[in-house]
């Protein structure tokens, strides 16, 4: 890395008219695929109709996307959406408030009769990430986005005509394994923090947890659900006063998924059940042949305490019992399979309503 080295000019343009040219499908259904969000205007006849489609939001520099139509007419035709790997709790807006919770690494379908002015957006919220290459190197990434240092740049016009840029500056960065997003240079020690360590301590964070309003209880004794929203979709809140439960395979002792519900809400555990993912309701399970345990229990009522605190061992058998519980596909460190954690659906119900009665704030 000490050495110049010479690229082709043309590398840094070939790029840009395949990217454009590369954004946007025909599919074989008759309708238009997404690939990638950069702004762009895209012309098309779906039916005979004459259709434009028009991006907007700073992609790849902003998690926002929208795709607005225009039609000189009333038409259907399916919009298929790709939804990044990257992307964590992505959601899509429909023009009529509708939102769609969708999930990360598939291509979502938008079928609907279109009309001008109608207006799909996408929120793909997205934190930093190290990735590892060749001979032991990483990266840092932020959603599309590879993080660059940017050195001095020394820049020389060679007797051919090109350019040559160098730099002075320490190439010899590496990544701290412990903080993933501190960057160290061996040869003169400093650091940068991304995100909350530019706040915070980098290893003592000052906050340890966050209270967010999820109810309150009128005069009535009424228990009446909150919801906060955000632009970023991470940061949405699950409202109202709740129950958590675990369910456990009856031959097998082992945990299946844990179980979010209303206060007011029991658990039949003598039959079936039907759980669903809250970020892609399509994907449903039939759970059998299980037990469900409620796992929240109260500290203090009354201003009362009402638990019996356990001793430090007794912690300690619990903890090593409860993890003896998750598969170990859960608990590998290389590639784990997820524990999911689904809502009731009255549950999720209160939360689409939420969201759908507060869309336009």
């Amino acid at each position: 890395a000490d050495e110049p080295e010479e690229r082709c000019p043309a590398d840094v343009q070939q790029g840009w008219p395949g990217l454009t040219a590369s954004q946007w499908y025909m599919t074989n259904d008759g309708g238009l695929q997404a690939v990638s969000y950069a702004p762009c205007t895209v012309r098309a006849v779906m039916g005979n109709v004459p259709v434009r489609v028009k991006v907007s939001g700073g992609y790849p520099f902003a998690q926002s996307v929208e795709i607005e139509v225009s039609v000189k007419q009333p038409c259907e035709f399916p919009l298929y959406l790709r939804v990044p790997f990257w992307a964590r709790q992505p959601m899509i807006f429909l023009p009529e408030g509708e939102i769609m919770q969708v999930r990360s690494g598939e291509t979502t379908c938008v079928r609907r009769r279109w009309r001008t002015g109608d207006v799909v957006r996408l929120e793909l919220p997205t934190v930093p990430r190290v990735t590892k290459w060749y001979h032991q190197s990483g990266a840092v990434e932020l959603g599309p986005l590879l993080m660059a240092w940017q050195p001095t740049e020394d820049w020389e016009q060679l007797p051919s005509g090109d350019w040559q840029v160098t730099t002075g500056d320490q190439w010899s960065w590496a990544l701290v394994r412990e903080e993933p997003m501190k960057a160290v240079n061996e040869c003169e020690p400093g650091a940068f923090g991304v995100g909350e360590p530019l706040i915070t301590a980098r290893s003592e964070p000052v906050f340890g947890g966050v209270y967010k309003l999820v109810a309150v209880e009128d005069d009535a004794g009424n228990i009446i659900p909150k919801i906060k929203i955000s632009e970023n979709v991470g940061k949405i809140t699950t409202p109202h006063f709740k129950k958590l439960w675990r369910f456990y395979g009856r031959d097998t002792g082992k945990a299946i998924a844990d179980y979010l519900s209303v206060y007011d809400e029991t658990v039949d555990d003598s039959g079936t059940k039907m759980i669903f993912d809250p970020e892609a309701t399509w994907k449903r399970k039939e759970v059998y042949d299980f037990f469900a345990r409620e796992l929240l229990v109260p500290i203090y009522q009354g201003g009362k305490l009402v638990y019996k605190r356990p001793t430090i061992e007794e912690i300690k058998a619990y903890c090593a019992a409860q993890v003896d519980t998750l598969w170990d596909e859960v608990k590998r460190f290389d590639n784990p399979h997820d524990y999911y954690v689904d809502l009731s659906e009255k549950l999720y119900n209160i939360k689409m309503e939420l969201l759908n009665e507060n869309s336009n704030l």
